[in-house]
């Protein structure tokens, strides 16, 4: 009978050594929200991981650039850990965001972890599947229908009534109009005005700009504000001095019309400007106040390069 319970102890053992090893895998999961966004929102990828207490885990730190790539990561944060039987759970999330659109893939992910405390020190990966985010752009590309043509409506009055009213109110606008005029012209002779030289367009420039390093960066609209206002008075210089519609264009247009007045890098010290601004106005793209003050100083070495310089003849004659 005790050789028959060995054998049966030793059966039993060999059983569950299988089990036991199957037992110390860590597991993981990881869940995505939401699944469709718009460029530059934020895309939340929840970690969950369960393990030994003695298994040491090495997960992408918030400054990785590869881990999650296209994707970028924003933030990183441990929302809770809890430990029960010799097990630890744990969940993180990676606050990620993208400036693409179209379907986006977050590759997938291989977790590293060592056993503490055991003589082999060889690392174990876990493999998280791949995950895909449809990313759709700040337009509005819906299609809606065409409402149908409103038959016609009869006029209350004659037509000959809208003609005559019409009459009367134009040769009532011009006569004002020209009473105005009559008296403007009269004050004028009356009073005139000194003449003052118009401030040529690299000062105004500069002048404003300067301007922009009381503004305060403490939120997001003020972000929107300072780069508004920086593009804007950079389209105005372009318009005035270059002699460029950029008031009215985009950016690549913009670029585009200076390609014969400017050089590539003059070009591309512009382009680094607008296309920041860009990010801020329409993709919520969150700049450090750093960025913003480089962005500033860049925009003013580039007006300064348009600044005529004095000759040196003139310079030596009023010495």
């Amino acid at each position: 009978m005790n050789r028959l319970a060995l054998i049966f102890l030793i059966a039993c053992s060999l059983l569950l050594t299988p089990v036991a090893i199957v037992a110390q895998q860590a597991k993981a999961s990881v869940e995505i929200t939401p699944d469709t966004c718009l460029i530059g929102d934020n895309v939340f990828y929840l970690l969950s991981i369960t393990h030994y207490e003695t298994q040491l885990f090495s997960l992408p730190s918030d400054t990785d650039e590869v881990a999650f790539y296209p994707f970028e990561i924003r933030s990183r944060k441990k929302l809770f850990e809890e430990e029960r039987d010799g097990f630890t759970t744990e969940r993180w999330q990676y606050t990620l965001t993208i400036f693409d659109t179209g379907a986006q893939i977050i590759p997938p992910l291989d977790l590293r972890y060592v056993q503490i405390g055991k003589s082999d020190s060889s690392e174990t990966v876990l493999k998280l599947d791949s995950k895909t985010i449809y990313v759709r752009s700040v337009l509005d590309t819906t299609v809606k229908d065409i409402a149908d043509i409103k038959p016609l409506q009869s006029l209350p009055l004659p037509a000959w009534v809208y003609v005559v009213s019409a009459v009367v109110l134009l040769l009532l606008i011009g006569g004002g109009y020209w009473l105005f005029k009559l008296w403007q012209k009269h004050r004028q002779a009356e009073k005139p005005k000194p003449v003052v030289p118009e401030k040529p367009p690299y000062q105004i420039a500069l002048e404003k700009l300067a301007a922009l390093d009381a503004y305060p960066l403490d939120s997001q609209d003020d972000f929107k504000k300072f780069y508004s206002d920086l593009s804007d008075i950079l389209r105005e210089f372009i318009e005035r001095y270059y002699r460029v519609p950029a008031l009215e264009q985009i950016t690549s247009e913009i670029l585009y019309s200076l390609r014969t007045k400017l050089s590539s890098e003059q070009i591309e010290r512009y382009r680094q400007v607008f296309e920041r601004a860009d990010l801020v106005k329409f993709a919520k793209f969150y700049p450090s106040k750093i960025e913003a003050r480089e962005s500033l100083s860049l925009s003013k070495a580039i007006i300064e390069d348009a600044t005529p310089k004095l000759e040196p003849s003139a310079t030596a004659s009023k010495l």
